[in-house]
Formats: structure tokens, C-alpha cells, sequence
């Protein structure tokens, strides 16, 4: 008891939440708690869910597992393969964190996800692109730039 998890939500998609208590095999209740993005008026709710029905919907594994909450920092993660609990209520939590701050590439592995962030941001600059020519993918944010230098590195050691 006391574990954060995330339960479905009809406006959020997913929600924070404490599991207060195991009522039977299958069912819990859950107070809903702030993730610090602002005031939710429904924080400190009890509501009562299937688990059954939380995993299908998490994509979990087991039939009776809930999607355990991740710590993140303000930014999220930056590569979504070094999440403790890769699930879809993680992906969605990182990439809105990352989006709130206007950080609009996410990796999962070697794939580099896009964000819009309905703004126009200065990621696109002939130096930017050196840079990632040159350093380390790991020592740079993601940024298609790094899938870009990567492909062309490899075409010329391939001939």
C-alpha cells in the first residue's frame, strides 16, 4: 500500500495516484494525488479501480500489475529507455514535461521523437549541426541532427 501509480483519467488520459487499499484480487482504491503540474481539483479524490482493466489499458505485462509512477525532473528524461517503468502513462508524463519546457526532441533508443512545440525554437543552426557532427551523440540533446551526422558518419565508413 502507498505505491504511486497512474489510473486512467477521463481528461488527464492518465492520473497520479496513491493506492490507499487492496479491497480484493482485482480491485483497489486510490486517492488521486498533485504530479505538480498545478491545481487539480480532483487531488485527494478516492476512487475505486479494477486492476485488470488498468493493466490492459498500460499495456502492463501481467494482468494484475499497475503502472508504477516514475520520479522525473522538470525536463523528463531525454532518452525514454532509461525509465525504471517504461509504459504509455511514462512515455506521455516525459514527453509532456519535456514539452512544457519547450524541449521538443525525446529519444527512445535510437529513435528520436518530435514534440510540435507550436513555437519557433533555435535548434537549427549550421554550428548546431557541426556539433553534432562531431561529438558524441550521448554528450547533446536529442535533436534529429544526431540521426542525421549518425547516417552520414556510417556512409562514409560503408563506402
Amino acid at each position: 500500500m502507498g505505491a504511486l501509480v497512474w489510473v486512467p483519467h477521463a481528461v488527464e488520459v492518465w492520473k497520479k495516484a496513491q493506492i490507499i487499499q487492496k479491497l480484493s484480487e482485482t480491485q483497489v482504491e486510490v486517492r488521486f494525488v498533485s504530479d505538480g503540474v498545478g491545481y487539480d481539483p480532483e487531488d485527494g479524490k478516492i476512487k475505486t479501480y479494477d486492476v485488470r482493466e488498468i493493466a490492459k489499458l498500460a499495456g502492463e505485462v501481467s494482468s494484475n500489475a499497475m503502472p508504477i509512477c516514475n520520479t522525473f525532473d522538470k525536463l523528463g528524461v531525454e532518452d525514454m529507455c532509461t525509465l525504471n517503468h517504461l509504459h504509455e502513462p511514462a512515455v506521455l508524463k516525459n514527453l509532456q514535461l519535456r514539452h512544457a519546457q519547450f524541449v521538443p526532441y525525446t529519444y527512445t533508443g535510437q529513435i528520436c521523437i518530435a514534440v510540435n512545440p507550436y513555437k519557433w525554437l533555435d535548434l537549427y543552426s549550421k554550428d548546431l549541426y557541426f556539433d553534432y557532427l562531431n561529438l558524441p551523440r550521448n554528450d547533446l540533446a536529442p535533436h534529429p541532427f544526431a540521426l542525421s551526422s549518425s547516417a552520414y558518419i556510417d556512409m562514409n565508413k560503408l563506402g
